[in-house]
């Protein structure tokens, strides 16, 4: 997990078959309260967090569940309903799509053999806005590390930056395009503000050119589908401290979006 914790599905006598726990550093702790009826075969994380169980089991503490089932930080549950019967693996895609595999014929109404694919109807989406400009460092380019799905760290890197500079990192609802010029006479040629960061501006030290950032998504429901856009700049200084130029990457605009 994140957090370092360590879960594991293990072995149980009947009739929990088996049951999950987790690794706090220090002790084993039940997830859960009874367990499964049956062998659970993987877990996996999903990206908002919650963990997923799949195996040969049709309840999970006394709850029915005749496919893979969810743990939300709270209780189990059914994953969704007409999952296939007895999926034995899974994995998950960068997209956020989950991948199971079994010994099942059909997932949901569609016939499906051994195979299945469950996608998100609120996915989690980043396109690039603008253009980013050159500064001492080279072309400063933003890219994003994951997706934003709600109740996850939403992560970007920044790159490009010299080795005197630091940067800060703006997360904004309103669309902009500022010349850097028109705020400050160390403004570079052709670098923008895309955002003004009404949302989140934060300070970051640049480290071997690169910067990385990370922004936690609130799992708030009625914030699927809202569009934030983000973006960095930096700052040049010389030995004396005095601002020799600023620069800027291109914007990444983002849909939140939840699994």
């Amino acid at each position: 997990m994140p957090n370092g914790e360590l879960i594991a599905s293990h072995g149980n006598t009947a009739p929990s078959f088996s049951t999950v726990s987790r690794w706090d550093g220090t002790a084993w702790v039940f997830v859960g309260q009874s367990g499964f009826n049956h062998v659970s075969t993987f877990l996996l994380r999903l990206p908002d967090g919650d963990i997923v169980a799949g195996g040969q089991f049709t309840t999970v503490d006394g709850i029915p569940s005749n496919g893979p089932a969810r743990w939300d930080g709270v209780a189990w549950s059914p994953l969704v309903p007409g999952t296939p019967t007895y999926p034995l693996a899974a994995a998950i895609r960068t997209n956020g799509d989950l991948l199971v595999g079994g010994t099942f014929s059909r997932a949901g109404d569609h016939p499906s053999a051994f195979f299945a694919t469950l996608s998100t109807t609120c996915p989690a989406t980043t396109a690039t806005a603008g253009t980013g400009c050159s500064g001492a460092g080279g072309p400063n380019v933003l890219t994003a590390t994951t997706l934003p799905w709600l109740g996850s760290s939403f992560q970007v890197r920044g790159t490009g930056f010299p080795a005197n500079a630091f940067a800060f990192c703006l997360l904004g609802l309103a669309p902009a395009n500022i010349p850097l010029i028109t705020l400050h006479p160390a403004g570079l040629p052709g670098c923008d503000l895309f955002t003004i960061g009404e949302l989140q501006t934060s300070f970051l030290f640049p480290s071997g050119g690169a910067a990385s950032a990370s922004v936690v998504m609130p799992m708030d429901p009625f914030l699927v589908g809202l569009v934030a856009r983000i973006q960095m700049a930096s700052i040049e200084l010389d030995a004396q401290l005095n601002i020799t130029g600023i620069s800027s990457t291109n914007a990444i605009d983002i849909t939140l979006g939840q699994f």
